[in-house]
């Protein structure tokens, strides 16, 4: 399968440069905050899974780097329920 990004550069399904690209899109997924949570997290695994599956251990091993550093952030787990003692609100 094809996948061309770039109108100057072809990237084909599983070559380098498609890894490249694969892991720059799910770093820039792990900082969008704007999209639900669920669906950030099933991209960045299945990324995850795909980059595995074809052997770029250098892209998982970064990927991972900043799926635990979002974590880290709080931008790829669910809010936590003590948000109330922040605003004034239950106590």
């Amino acid at each position: 399968m094809k996948l061309c990004i770039d109108s100057d550069k072809k990237f084909y399904y599983g070559s380098k440069d498609w890894a490249n690209s694969i892991l720059r899109l799910a770093i820039a997924e792990l900082k969008n905050e704007n999209r639900v949570l669920f669906a950030r997290q099933q991209e960045i695994f299945y990324f995850l899974h795909e980059l595995e599956v074809y052997g770029y251990w250098w892209q998982v091993a970064r990927l991972r780097n900043h799926i635990n550093l979002a974590i880290k952030q709080g931008r790829f787990t669910a809010r936590r329920a003590d948000h109330f003692s922040h605003v004034g609100g239950l106590s």
